[in-house]
């Protein structure tokens, strides 16, 4: 973890969030949950570049959801981030709320697409490929039934709710 040597150093934090979102935008939705705690603790570190360092995190998830939106899964990993910095740096909290922007487009992504988009042409699923939904009928497919995708839409809901 190299947060804390971003105390009170502009230079290092611009450099670091730079690097960490760059390693995210080449990766699939997986990464971001690897970059959820260094992501916290830099924007949670107390000292004069504070709210340089949120507003730097804020911009550059705002950038990447929005080259992102026909990726319905990476889109909620970059939902459940912003979540879950919003609930734990109130700082973090009050920047977001000025970003109006992100805001509403957070809103029409989720308005959009609630649940995962089961047989949706419009948005897909993961970066890395299509989902073949008729798996369905062959010995040992996935099964996705209606409750499982009802669940979702209901988590994402009130996450979404708990956030704004």
């Amino acid at each position: 973890m190299y947060a804390h040597i971003s105390f009170n150093n502009r230079e290092f934090g611009k450099i670091y969030i730079d690097y960490m979102f760059k390693l995210i935008a080449q990766n699939d939705y997986q990464i971001v949950r690897r970059f959820e705690r260094p992501i916290l603790l830099l924007v949670q570190l107390h000292d004069e570049y504070q709210s340089e360092r949120i507003k730097m995190v804020l911009n550059n998830l705002y950038e990447m959801a929005k080259k992102s939106t026909q990726f319905w899964k990476f889109c909620d990993a970059l939902i459940d981030l912003t979540c879950k910095l919003t609930l734990r740096c109130h700082d973090f909290a009050v920047e977001l709320s000025k970003n109006k922007q992100f805001i509403q487009m957070l809103q029409q992504i989720t308005k959009e697409n609630p649940s995962f988009p089961v047989g949706n042409a419009k948005a897909k699923i993961f970066k890395t490929g299509q989902i073949d939904w008729n798996l369905n009928n062959k010995p040992g497919g996935i099964r996705v039934a209606q409750h499982n995708v009802d669940e979702i839409k209901a988590y994402t809901r009130q996450r979404l709710d708990r956030m704004i």
